[in-house]
């Protein structure tokens, strides 16, 4: 459905060697709501093999990686940002999106250093890769993903899209690691 991306990515050759998740928690903040399906659609097709959660609150997850596009009032409140600085120090590695708000602001996860931030970009037919025009790009970001993937329920768009992507690759990572090695990668390595 994704195979320009899939290939461009590396996804394809991960795959073609067996890699597919295999051996790791990948969870989703996400419900079952139209976004929400979305979400898990671009992670199935990522990391197939993987087990996937949704509707998981990175305060009590047990996920190797969690990925966040949803958020809420909650998420500054000194008690919920110290159980996110938890689960990071457990292991868990925390991707939230920047947000789609161009270079004016981004979301509040965002700004803390033990989360991970993606923006997204676009991968056009050409294979040039360019910002989307929606995407922040304040200091705090980290990284940039792909975005505009095919789902069952049509294009899904912006860093709602790129940070789940981001994310499955991680696990692409820490599955084959985990194959290799008997382990994960840590957050730091």
């Amino acid at each position: 459905m994704n195979e320009d991306k899939l290939e461009y990515l590396g996804i394809t050759a991960w795959h073609n060697a067996g890699i597919k998740g295999h051996g790791i928690t990948i969870a989703s903040r996400e419900s079952l709501s139209p976004h929400g399906r979305k979400v898990l659609q671009v992670i199935e097709q990522i990391v197939p093999s993987a087990n996937i959660l949704y509707k998981e609150d990175y305060k009590t997850t047990k996920a190797d990686i969690y990925t966040t596009s949803m958020f809420s009032v909650l998420d500054n409140n000194k008690r919920y940002i110290e159980k996110g600085y938890e689960a990071f120090r457990n292991g868990t590695f925390l991707c939230c999106a920047v947000g789609n708000y161009n270079d004016e602001k981004q979301t509040f996860l965002s700004t803390l250093p033990f989360w991970t931030s993606i923006g997204a970009c676009y991968l056009y037919p050409s294979g040039t890769v360019k910002k989307t025009e929606y995407s922040s790009t304040t200091e705090d970001l980290d990284y940039m993903s792909i975005t505009n993937w095919k789902t069952g329920s049509g294009i899904f768009t912006g860093t709602s899209c790129a940070t789940p992507v981001f994310a499955s690759m991680l696990t692409l990572v820490q599955s084959y690691f985990k194959l290799k090695t008997g382990r994960k990668l840590t957050n730091a390595e």
